[in-house]
């Protein structure tokens, strides 16, 4: 999504903006590609489906499954494991 710049994310206190997770979180998110940050953010913040994406985004649905199996991966090589499970929703 051309312009998307800013990603809220909720916290807890020990995730708190200006915290070195937060920080570790916000690099992270940065350091991704464009295309790959627009389908994550829809996937995560806006619970969109991957038609949705594709639709919105303009191609195709196995398009929108490869970025965000990308984007995942990069995030889980690059944040803590209790981070990434929390962001991602995984339980263990």
């Amino acid at each position: 999504m051309p312009g998307t710049d800013v990603l809220v994310i909720p916290f807890q206190d020990d995730h708190a903006p200006g915290g070195g997770v937060f920080l570790k979180l916000r690099n992270c998110l940065a350091g991704l590609a464009e295309d790959k940050r627009d389908v994550l953010v829809l996937r995560l913040m806006e619970h969109r489906t991957n038609q949705e994406i594709a639709t919105l985004l303009g191609i195709p649905a196995n398009t929108v499954a490869v970025r965000y199996k990308r984007a995942l991966e990069q995030l889980r090589a690059e944040l803590p494991p209790g981070l990434y499970d929390e962001i991602c929703g995984v339980s263990g």
